[in-house]
């Protein structure tokens, strides 16, 4: 009788081990997921900021080309020499 006492109690320490090692993997497996997303939403946030960037370094372009456009139009030198210059403002951006 004793013995069996010893043996179920071996057996279910045994199982309260199998459990928390099964637990532990699980949580090594969800930070494992977590760092990864983590990781993608950096990229995705850094790939937006850098077309925010880019639309915002693309917005005097486009008006300066747009004034380049009507002055031409009108032959205007002083508009055409203003959009040259606001255009490569731009392109420095």
């Amino acid at each position: 009788m004793h013995l069996e006492e010893q043996q179920r109690q071996q057996a279910a320490e045994l199982q309260r081990r199998a459990e928390l090692e099964k637990q532990q993997e699980d949580d090594r497996q969800l930070q494992k997921q977590k760092a990864s997303l983590m990781e993608q939403l950096a990229e995705k946030d850094q790939e937006q900021e850098q077309k925010r960037e880019h639309d915002t370094a693309e917005e005097p372009i486009n008006e300066a080309t747009n004034r380049m456009v009507a002055a031409v139009e009108l032959k205007n030198m002083q508009s055409i020499k203003v959009a040259q210059m606001t255009l490569k403002a731009g392109n420095e951006k």
